[in-house]
């Protein structure tokens, strides 16, 4: 049996990480602890299962299936089928895409879900075909932008219009994020020049640092820290783009030194500030192609 097992650190990725795979029966992934990210899976043809014996499901063709962050990835090709062909995108949201993604839970014909292993998966099935033909071109608009020359921001541009086309079909039974945690992601993004602690963000949200990380946890995917490292290299990303500000001035109003924040930049892009930059330029000049071929592998 093929198994795709992959290590639980912060995914060496930059903005999403997206593709398309046709499997034959024996495929399966296992990751334990799931990723640090969110997984969204689109069921083109044939089917796949979610979950182990007792609480899985089979998904098919219009089936859309979002794993939250450190949720167990347990999938494969389902039992009985020929194949499985899919899309999936990895991806770290936006602050505003959360609540488009309070997706309702899988359903499956075991009512004791929270333990079992599709704890945190979410399902969306889209029967109309004139729905699911947006999402599905959206999806490989993104795959071919992602792994094109044009900047990688229209890949985000597009992953958004893709979020957007799922929340039409969500049937909004999912919850909304918790005000305690979205006011602490706003103090966090008015304060990237300060240092920012759990203490401080726990008093604000009127909790206790212990029960605020985990509130923060089950509603965001990731610790409240490390959403404050997360924004400030995507504030980074923003001035490296957009600004002539030397590296030093940025890691001033990022309230780090620059030794500091050139290091956990390329703990997170893979990239130097400098290098990144230099790579944000060039593409920013590649004329536009036409004709590409839009195959996608």
């Amino acid at each position: 049996m093929i198994k795709d097992r992959i290590a639980l650190d912060l995914p060496d990725y930059d903005q999403l990480l997206c593709g398309q795979y046709s499997k034959m029966p024996g495929y399966r992934t296992y990751r334990e602890q799931g990723t640090d990210d969110w997984l969204l899976i689109a069921t083109l043809d044939g089917n796949g299962r979610f979950g182990g014996s007792e609480d899985g499901f089979i998904c098919g063709r219009g089936d859309l299936v979002l794993l939250r962050p450190h949720t167990t990835h347990e999938y494969s090709v389902a039992p009985t089928a020929e194949r499985w062909d899919l899309l999936w995108v990895h991806f770290h949201p936006k602050d505003e895409w959360l609540d488009l993604l309070s997706w309702p839970p899988a359903e499956t014909a075991n009512v004791v879900r929270a333990a079992g292993s599709l704890s945190g998966v979410a399902r969306l099935a889209v029967a109309d075909p004139h729905a699911w033909k947006p999402i599905v071109d959206c999806f490989l608009k993104m795959h071919r932008l992602s792994t094109g020359t044009k900047r990688r921001a229209f890949a985000m541009n597009a992953l958004e219009e893709l979020i957007l086309l799922c929340d039409d079909v969500n049937p909004k039974s999912g919850v909304m994020v918790d005000e305690r945690v979205r006011a602490a992601m706003e103090y966090v993004s008015q304060h990237l020049d300060e240092q920012v602690s759990l203490e401080a963000l726990a008093e604000l949200a009127g909790l206790s640092p212990s029960r605020f990380a985990h509130l923060f946890r089950q509603e965001a995917g990731i610790a409240p820290l490390q959403y404050v490292d997360l924004k400030r290299i995507d504030r980074a990303k923003q001035l490296l783009r957009h600004t002539s500000l030397r590296i030093n001035e940025i890691a001033r109003e990022l309230g780090t030194d620059p030794i500091y924040f050139s290091l956990r930049f390329k703990q997170h892009t893979g990239l130097s500030p400098r290098d990144y930059r230099m790579r944000e330029s060039r593409e920013g000049m590649q004329p536009e192609r036409h004709g590409e071929n839009s195959a996608v592998v």
